[in-house]
């Protein structure tokens, strides 16, 4: 696991301070917005609720499925329901970026590797079974994805593609799995690995 000592102040403090503040009602809290967080979704309101799940991110940082939940969610769901292309790439973007910052949060995590890795590989051909050739080149030519989305180590000199950007964190996630004992991991959404 990663030391306290080693995160910035900005990632730590938000948590802190939500758990000093709510102290032993921190779970009711944490039950209330989620509530708050599916009345949101079924009313499609995607900003709110993109931000009470971020507000639970604080309350339960080391909990993989605030991670999984928001990026799968924003990828798909969120940007499926928009004929805007821009809009689309917008959540689509946004996605990827949480399950990347959920996995630097969670190292240890062989769910969010792998909802990281899916979401690369799956998302440009889940469009009617099309290779979604917009998106591939979104990512590729995103200069800043291309330097969050690989894992610690991997780097290229050249742009890497969704499918390339998938495969190590793919790796990642099956070695994680290989540590277990047993070598399986049941999510909490009831996804075996």
């Amino acid at each position: 696991t990663k030391q306290l000592s080693g995160l910035p102040a900005s990632d730590v403090l938000p948590s802190y301070i939500a758990s000093l503040f709510f102290g032993a009602f921190r779970a009711v809290a944490v039950d209330m917005l989620w509530i708050q967080l599916k009345k949101l979704e079924e009313e499609k309101r995607w900003v709110e609720r993109r931000e009470v799940l971020k507000l639970i991110s604080y309350f339960q940082p080391r909990n993989p499925e605030v991670w999984s939940h928001l990026g799968w969610h924003s990828a798909y769901n969120v940007a499926n329901g928009f004929t805007d292309p821009e809009e689309q790439w917008k959540w689509v973007r946004f996605g990827l970026v949480w399950l990347r910052d959920g996995n630097h949060r969670l190292i240890d995590s062989p769910q969010l590797k792998y909802e990281l890795a899916q979401t690369l590989y799956r998302k440009p051909s889940w469009n009617d079974g099309r290779l979604d050739l917009a998106l591939l080149k979104r990512i590729e030519e995103d200069a800043e994805l291309q330097r969050v989305l690989p894992p610690d180590g991997v780097r290229s000199d050249r742009p890497l593609s969704a499918f390339e950007l998938a495969i190590p964190w793919m790796e990642r996630a099956r070695d994680a799995l290989a540590k277990r004992d047993p070598p399986e991991f049941l999510t909490q959404m009831g996804l075996y690995l």
